[in-house]
């Protein structure tokens, strides 16, 4: 398994912004952290402004790709 840099992260997370059907799909609060990840911000600070923990932030993302593999296993 091969870890991503920063900017390679923010070019992930900007396409799956862009995927317009997908980014819809998701929840409101899916959709900020999707965002602030796109823009480069860290899970702490994330957590910090969301007044939540990073193991929260942590787990939408999961919950984010866990859709973004539903979507590519489906179709």
């Amino acid at each position: 398994m091969s870890v991503l840099s920063r900017e390679q992260s923010k070019k992930l997370y900007w396409s799956l912004i862009e995927d317009e059907k997908f980014f819809d799909s998701l929840t409101e609060e899916q959709q900020d952290v999707l965002t602030y990840l796109s823009d480069g911000m860290t899970f702490k600070e994330i957590a910090i402004g969301s007044e939540t923990t990073q193991n929260h932030i942590k787990h939408i993302r999961n919950t984010i790709f866990r859709k973004l593999k539903y979507k590519v296993n489906r179709g």
